[in-house]
């Protein structure tokens, strides 16, 4: 075993003097694992496909925060039996609701087009004319595949007042256009949905109040019908149904990934870092490693007899 480490009872204690010695008698294998593991690293940030991203900030919109505001409504109409009490947390339902597979099922996935947008490729100039490209019978992609790489381009980062959205793409310009879709399109799905509970609360309650003769369930029918004329007044009347824009699309003009020269320092600092510890443990462990040592005295005796 190394002489690096001198025992005192039970503990093992290293010196500085002993630590600075193997260090010094091993820097042919420590700038070797070193230049090793960093010229891997500049390889593979070469090699690597570049990555763009996109992002615009939004925040919930006014539609939503009205359904908040009449979830009192809602209290009531529960109490008394006519409905469902309305989900708090509005904002955290619409994010859901445009990462889920139902959303990915129906919007993305059996649309040729916008599902080679997130898997690879796509010619920007179709996003005028998203709808042509639904059809009704699946993609040979697997779903689960497709799904996953949906959650990985497309990247909702939710705050307490403000919400991120992001694409991630290998094409600036796909990035830059699927990002601006998605904005729209995440809107009018949720709109079509509340506007599709609206009109159906709508024809419920109206049915009510025609059956009912309490005055008092009568007042509470009305209120609610108000609600409901609210929720489709609002989402003729506005664009951004679920989330308003704050900062449009950002164009990616540098890429996010790779960070070449944040990715080359920390392999140089960590390679040696690792190869320190690799030589601590082996000389703690009394391990030889011939080849090592070979390489070391080489060096060692190059330096000695130039």
């Amino acid at each position: 075993m190394s002489d690096l480490f001198e025992t005192s009872g039970a503990e093992k204690l290293i010196t500085i003097k002993n630590f600075l010695g193997l260090i010094k008698t091993n820097i042919p294998s420590i700038g070797l694992i070193t230049g090793s593991i960093t010229l891997i690293t500049i390889f593979y940030s070469l090699l690597v496909t570049p990555m763009y991203e996109s992002y615009a900030v939004l925040t919930k919109s006014a539609a939503i925060d009205e359904q908040v505001s009449s979830s009192s409504l809602s209290d009531v109409a529960t109490f008394v039996g006519l409905g469902d009490k309305v989900e708090s947390g509005e904002q955290k339902v619409a994010v859901t609701r445009a990462l889920s597979r139902t959303y990915f099922l129906d919007r993305i996935y059996r649309n040729s087009f916008l599902l080679s947008c997130f898997l690879s490729e796509c010619d920007t100039k179709n996003f005028d004319r998203v709808e042509d490209f639904y059809s009704n019978g699946d993609p040979e992609v697997p779903f689960g595949l497709a799904y996953r790489t949906y959650r990985q381009v497309f990247i909702i980062r939710p705050n307490i007042e403000l919400v991120y959205f992001l694409v991630h793409h290998k094409n600036p310009d796909v990035a830059y256009e699927l990002l601006k879709w998605m904005i729209d399109d995440v809107n009018n799905y949720i709109r079509d949905i509340q506007i599709q509970k609206a009109q159906n609360s709508l024809d419920f309650l109206t049915q009510r109040l025609i059956t009912n003769q309490n005055i008092e369930i009568q007042k509470i029918i009305a209120a609610l019908i108000q609600k409901d004329y609210q929720t489709l007044a609002l989402s003729q009347q506005t664009k951004d149904y679920a989330f308003e824009t704050i900062d449009m699309p950002i164009y990616p003009e540098d890429r996010f990934f790779p960070r070449r020269t944040l990715m080359v320092s920390v392999a140089f600092l960590g390679s040696i870092f690792l190869a320190i510890s690799f030589l601590v443990i082996s000389s703690y462990l009394g391990l030889v490693i011939h080849p090592l040592n070979r390489f070391n005295n080489y060096f060692l005796s190059k330096s000695k007899n130039p």
